[in-house]
């Protein structure tokens, strides 16, 4: 294996001035000639060096590992939509310099590794709106980025699906066919943070429109509402299929969960939406490193939500890929 020696040397210039070509720092880079930084990255490109990621790790005082703290319970039955996030951030990670310890709930190990400065950040996969968890969060000193929610807290930094503007935009329709009215039917807003944020969001986006509002649990869904209402299901739910048995519910209804099961029961598709999960977990492992890096990273990153006509699966083959 090269070098940054034998660069140095092929490319006669010291070896600190080879260093520079390999810098984070503009500064450092900047005083070489674009000649001489041409050269010796030209030379490392011929010989397939890469610096030291350990020895960067030194200089910059940095472990090159971003730790994923995933929930307990979930990793028992971890849905299609959790593994989707969990890929994309792995995709993501694969190709940057970045090692990627996974951590399954609060415990000793994370508690270490956190003591010991081997974590440059922390990505978070949780659900729900409140935890003990979140207060420790809030007390690192490295970036912690929150998928699939909002922040866990005033120093955290959070991607997620733009809930609001799938709301608005069946809003906007529904206030275009003539309804006046519009039911909100959540999951537990008390207990899931997307739900809440969700719901917190609902009686301004109804007043946008014009609109009169009306929240409720998708679990007590009854399968009717009045034929002057629309409505908006975050979440499925085994009552939804009499729904939709009933002719031009269609036409007032909008539902949010997951493709496989919208196709599975036989909803309208046009009216579905769904979280692209592998881009969420793509995007936040990508800020979070820019954020590591020190680059201005926005506090909240909003991803559209997909049309679930849109959605193409594929097929289940069992296949070994090492």
């Amino acid at each position: 294996m090269v070098t940054l020696q034998k660069i140095a040397e092929l490319a006669r210039v010291s070896k600190c001035a080879a260093s520079y070509a390999f810098s984070d720092n503009p500064e450092k880079r900047g005083k070489l000639s674009e000649e001489t930084l041409g050269r010796i990255l030209t030379i490392a490109q011929e010989y397939h060096y890469r610096p030291s990621v350990s020895g960067r790790g030194l200089a910059l005082s940095r472990s090159f590992s971003l730790g994923l703290l995933l929930p307990k319970k979930n990793v028992q039955s971890f849905s299609p939509h959790f593994m989707g996030m969990f890929h994309g951030v792995a995709d993501a990670i694969s190709g940057s310099d970045y090692n990627l310890p996974l951590f399954f709930g609060w415990n000793d190990k994370l508690e270490d590794n956190l003591a010991q400065h081997r974590l440059d950040g922390l990505l978070v996969v949780a659900r729900l709106k409140e935890s003990p968890v979140f207060e420790k969060l809030n007390r690192l000193d490295i970036p912690v980025l929150c998928l699939n929610r909002n922040g866990c807290g005033p120093r955290s930094f959070s991607v997620r699906t733009d809930m609001a503007g799938w709301a608005r935009e069946w809003l906007a329709d529904f206030a275009g066919r003539g309804y006046r009215r519009v039911y909100l039917f959540t999951r537990d807003p008390h207990l899931l943070a997307m739900d809440a944020a969700l719901a917190a969001q609902f009686p301004s986006l109804c007043q946008e429109f014009g609109l009169q509002g009306g929240q409720f649990f998708v679990d007590d869904f009854d399968g009717t509402a009045p034929e002057d209402t629309a409505c908006l299901f975050r979440g499925d739910t085994e009552i939804l299929k009499k729904w939709f048995s009933c002719p031009g519910n269609e036409h007032r209804s909008a539902v949010f969960c997951a493709p496989e099961s919208c196709q599975e029961r036989g909803y309208p598709l046009l009216c579905c939406g769904y979280h692209d999960s592998h881009k969420l977990g793509e995007v936040a492992a990508h800020a979070l490193i820019r954020a590591v890096e020190k680059e201005n990273v926005p506090r909240e990153f909003l991803l559209p939500y997909q049309k679930t006509v849109q959605y193409h699966p594929q097929k289940n083959h069992i296949l070994e890929d090492f």
